[in-house]
């Protein structure tokens, strides 16, 4: 079904599992090439928990790579590097850390919303996406690969991370029409070999809300909106 948006219907999903798997072996979202997680074991029924890897950066000041890279920032801003890897690293109390989430390359049409997993909010950890080129916190635009890192932040106390630990997790969206086309449901010979008819009770991505950002803050490689 649809669900009422304003003036008009929406017309946007969220992707579930099955397709967020689709999209993992298509390259959707992309580690180092020396890291040993399995995204797979990752998904969840409508979200893909995001592991870290690699590095924390201890940084002097938070960032927004407002149409930049954070690589090209990164150097200017990091106090400290801390090798998540092993035991992990521990992240100090009332500090900011950048740590690297990836490359993430949604088809075009699609976006992606960021939000920290209920159990870093149970330890008190602010935890926020940054994606190159992008203005706006949690937000991932479709259509060209972008790097994501996690700006992380302990409030009360001081905490151990390591490489494979989901921070925060990513939901994808998609306008109805193209979820449809890229993700058809699966459909079966009606009888006596007439028309295929869709499968009773096949997942299908399901109607949500959506208008939750201004599109112009987030712009691509080439600094366009």
């Amino acid at each position: 079904g649809e669900v009422s948006h304003g003036s008009g219907e929406c017309s946007e999903v969220a992707l579930v599992d099955t397709q967020l798997r689709s999209l993992i072996k298509q390259g959707a979202l992309q580690l180092d090439d020396g890291s040993e997680v399995d995204l797979d074991a990752f998904v969840q029924p409508a979200s893909l928990d995001v592991p870290i890897v690699g590095k924390a950066y201890h940084v002097k000041e938070k960032v927004l790579p407002f149409q930049k890279r954070v690589r090209e920032l990164i150097s200017d801003l990091t106090l400290e590097e801390k090798d998540l890897g092993g035991k992990g690293a521990v992240l100090l109390k009332g500090q900011t850390y950048l740590i690297f989430g990836g490359v993430i390359n949604l088809p075009p049409g699609a976006r992606g919303c960021l939000s920290p997993k209920s159990s870093i909010g149970r330890v008190d950890i602010m935890v926020r996406g940054v994606v190159d080129g992008c203005g706006l916190y949690d937000i991932v635009q479709g259509g060209s690969a972008r790097e994501l890192w996690l700006e992380v932040s302990p409030r009360s106390f001081n905490v151990r991370i390591r490489d494979g630990l989901a921070l925060t997790q990513l939901m994808v969206f998609m306008p109805w029409d193209l979820a449809l086309e890229r993700f058809p449901p699966p459909r079966e010979v009606g009888e006596g070999g007439g028309h295929p008819a869709a499968v009773r009770g096949a997942k299908a991505p399901f109607a949500v809300s959506s208008d939750i950002y201004d599109e112009k803050l987030c712009f691509d490689q080439e600094g366009a909106p």
